[in-house]
Parts: C-alpha cells; sequence; structure tokens
C-alpha cells in the first residue's frame, strides 16, 4: 500500500486568477491529505494541468500543455496527468478523443475528489477517471488554500458564475449561474489571507458589481469594500471585473472615501459602438460607457482605469472600428488591453456571419494598441521626478528589484523597476527617474511609505 506522504503532485496553472483560486484550494486540500505538492511540476508523480476554456488561443496553450505532460508520461517522467479547470467542465469528451493517454478528467464542482482520484491513478486502478458535474449552485469557501501568489497578495473571490448574457461569451455555460458568496465568507476569507501575510487583497468574480442582488436582493458591493478596507492587516483592497452596467455611485464614492480602497478600477467595456455594444448585449450604450468613465474621473481624483475592448467582432463596420480608435485616442485610458474577437460554440455570436473575420480582427486589434501604446508611454514620462508609494514584490528575472504603484494590479500591469534596497511585501516611496515602455524605473527613498490607511499612488 502507497502512503500518500509518498506521492508526489505537481499543477500547471494556465488561465484567469479565478482558475489560480481553484488550484490554491484544491491543492490546499491535497497538502491537509499529506501529498507532497512540488514547487516543479517536473518533479511530480502525477500533473494536474488547470486549463483555460475561454478563448480559442487558450484552449490551444491549455492543449499544448496537456500533451507535453502526456508525452512526459510515455517516456517514464511522471506517472500520470489530470486535466481540471474550465476546459475539464466544457471539453471532457472532445479531449478524450483529441490528447489520448490523459488518466484523469476532474470538473470545476469535483475538486473534493481530487485527492482520492490522484492516487487511483498514482496506484493505476483505472485505465481513465472522469469526474465532470454540473456546475454547483452554491459558492464555496475558499479557506486553507496553498497560495500561488507571493505572500504579500491575494485574490479574494467574491462570487461565483455569471448571469449576463454576452452573445460572445461561453463563461455561463462553463461556471453556471452567478452566485454571490455570503458576506461573512468573504470575511472570514479576507481575514484568513491577511493573517497570512497579504497586505493587498485583489477582489475577483465573474462580474463583482452584481455581489449581494442574489442574496440580500441589492448590490452590496460598497457595503463588502466598507468591511474588507477594515480587515487588520490589509493596506490595499483592489476591484477588478466591475461589470459596467451594473456599476453604481455607492461603489464609485467608496474608491473616493476609501483609504484602504487602490484608486484604481477594472471595466471591461468591450467596445465604444452604441450598435457594436448591443449585438454583443452588454446592457450599455457607447453614450453611457462615456459618462460612466466621466463620472468616475470627476468623483475620484487621480483614480486609474483599466478597460478591455474586442476587436472584430461579427458585423463591426470599419466605422464602428475607427469610432473604437477614436475613443482609445481621447479617453486616454490608463491601462487597456485589446482583444481579437474569438468564436465560440454555443454562443448566440458563433452563429453570426463572421465577418470582419480572424485576420481583419487582428489587425484592428493591433491598430488599437498601438494607440494605446502612445497613450500608456506618454504617461509613464509624465510621472517622471514625482513621488510614488509602491508595493515590493520581488525581483525580475534578472535580479532587479520590482515592485507596483496602487494603480497596477499584479500579472496584468506594468512594474516600476527599482535601485536600492528593500524587502519583500514592503510598501516604500519612490522617486520615479525614468519611464521604460509601460514600466517605470524608480529610486527607493530611505523614509518608509505613509502608515497604513494613508492614500498613496501615483
Amino acid at each position: 500500500m502507497v502512503r500518500t506522504a509518498e506521492i508526489r503532485v505537481g499543477l500547471i496553472s494556465l488561465g484567469c486568477s479565478k482558475n489560480l483560486v481553484d488550484a490554491e484550494v484544491f491543492l490546499g486540500d491535497l497538502a491537509r491529505r499529506r501529498f507532497a505538492v512540488c514547487q516543479d511540476h517536473e518533479d511530480a508523480d502525477v500533473v494536474i494541468v488547470n486549463t483555460c476554456g475561454f478563448i480559442g488561443a487558450a484552449r490551444e496553450e491549455s492543449r499544448e500543455a496537456i500533451r507535453a505532460q502526456v508525452a512526459r508520461k510515455r517516456r517514464g517522467e511522471c506517472r500520470g496527468v489530470i486535466v481540471a479547470g474550465c476546459m475539464a467542465q466544457r471539453y471532457r469528451d472532445e479531449l478524450r478523443r483529441e490528447v489520448p493517454g490523459i488518466d484523469g478528467i476532474i470538473g470545476l464542482s469535483a475538486y473534493p475528489e481530487m485527492a482520492r482520484m490522484v492516487r487511483r491513478i498514482y496506484q493505476r486502478r483505472d485505465e481513465a477517471l472522469t469526474r465532470v458535474q454540473p456546475t454547483a449552485r452554491d459558492t464555496r469557501l475558499d479557506v486553507a488554500r496553498l497560495r500561488l501568489t507571493p505572500p504579500h497578495y491575494a485574490y479574494l473571490k467574491i462570487s461565483e458564475g455569471c448571469s449576463n448574457r454576452c452573445t460572445f461569451c461561453a463563461i455561463p455555460r462553463i461556471r453556471g449561474g452567478f452566485r454571490s458568496k455570503p458576506r461573512e465568507d468573504v470575511l472570514r476569507e479576507a481575514r484568513e489571507l491577511a493573517a497570512s501575510g497579504a497586505r493587498e487583497l485583489v477582489l475577483i468574480a465573474e462580474d463583482t458589481t452584481s455581489y449581494g442582488r442574489d442574496l440580500y436582493g441589492r448590490h452590496a458591493l460598497a457595503e463588502l469594500l466598507g468591511d474588507l478596507s477594515a480587515v487588520p492587516g490589509v493596506r490595499w483592497v483592489r476591484l477588478l471585473y466591475a461589470y459596467p452596467a451594473h456599476l453604481g455611485e455607492d461603489v464609485i464614492r467608496a474608491l473616493r472615501d476609501l483609504p484602504n480602497l487602490c484608486r484604481y478600477i477594472d471595466i471591461p467595456i468591450q467596445h465604444a459602438s452604441t450598435a457594436v455594444l448591443e449585438r454583443m448585449c452588454r446592457e450599455v450604450t457607447g453614450p453611457e460607457v462615456r459618462r460612466l468613465l466621466d463620472a468616475i474621473r470627476e468623483t475620484v481624483p487621480g483614480v486609474a482605469i483599466r478597460t478591455t475592448v474586442l476587436s472584430g467582432f461579427p458585423g463591426e463596420t470599419l466605422e464602428e472600428h475607427r469610432e473604437l480608435v477614436e475613443f482609445v485616442q481621447a479617453y486616454r485610458i490608463d491601462r487597456l488591453g485589446a482583444f481579437a474577437y474569438s468564436p465560440e460554440e454555443r454562443t448566440p455570436a458563433f452563429r453570426y456571419v463572421q465577418e470582419p473575420g480572424p485576420e481583419e480582427g487582428a489587425r484592428r486589434r493591433d491598430e488599437v494598441m498601438e494607440v494605446q501604446r502612445e497613450v500608456a508611454f506618454a504617461r509613464g514620462v509624465s510621472l517622471v521626478g514625482q513621488e510614488v508609494e509602491v508595493l515590493v514584490d520581488g525581483r525580475a528575472e534578472d535580479g532587479t528589484l520590482v515592485g507596483r504603484t496602487e494603480h497596477d494590479a499584479p500579472e496584468v500591469d506594468g512594474l516600476v523597476l527599482l535601485s536600492g534596497e528593500a524587502a519583500l511585501g514592503e510598501f516604500r516611496r519612490v522617486r520615479v527617474s525614468g519611464a521604460d515602455g509601460y514600466d517605470l524605473v524608480g529610486e527607493v527613498l530611505e523614509s518608509e511609505a505613509a502608515p497604513a490607511g494613508t492614500p498613496g499612488g501615483a
């Protein structure tokens, strides 16, 4: 009989931060059950590939990762390969056909069975295992996580699923309808994360701004932000995935008034043309998007706005594309990512006439990003000579000390390349001495950053 402690488990986690939290939860469960969780998946007996199924490029990245691990198994470098995440939930049968040699496929609601699956695969009791259930209708308490982020920041998922009906998106089919996590559960998780060293909490969900409407009969995000900003040990609370149609004035005021809430908000607007937004079923018009951004900037001095836009959506005319480009030029969004439309099976947009097509969509995306590059680079130059507060993240691969301002979310935004010395997880005052593309260059000052509760940032 093989003892659990002798079974080594490794992880390759792809996709979004919500997927990462899922992985931290099931790894924490494996660790509590005395499995050995390897830092390097190449040292593991059983490798879990946590997949993304959102768009075609992400699915292909997931397939390549799965194929690579199956090839390692055939060479005798590991004993088994498990596929988890959104692709496992949505494409279990296709994965079996496309990548022979997968030992286990486990869906989003079956993670409590992960330990049993790993053990059975290690002991080679079954030729292949599949555990994919209908998406749960409740939420999960994400405690006792084995965190994969640095100790000083953590992602906090406040809801599951999505009930918006964007015509290009398959997430409701994969992760189910919107379910708010009860306030007491969110706060319990936040306190646990703070106790483990997290000084920054990054709030995530498919739609953070709908928080509370199903549990409490009202949008309760602003109240939750107030509760979270008061959790002992937490210096920054950061808000991502704010759906524009549901973003209320109370949340905007919270951005202004709560000292521990980063003056930063992520609002995926997807487009600036009313006609395109209507085909996307986004519940807002172009003018409403502009008024919302204006209101945020007028109410919250110094706020940084992040957004994403989608180029080449079916039916997007050249005039509509030009409207988006002109919007990006005029509104000078602080952080913007552009993506080319990817047709998703079993979504309404999949049935649309697929014009302008993938090549033209990619060209239009590149044009948008070229405009945004000029905006972002100019912003960096404008900060030279200023002092900013920086959270020290660690060192880059070349040894450079790096950090982030409150205007930069981990993994998706720019860095501050630092000279001088500071410790991981410290908040320090930094003088900006230059700009390097999307990043800033700065010198760590001798004085410590302002005490907790004092607003900082660029």
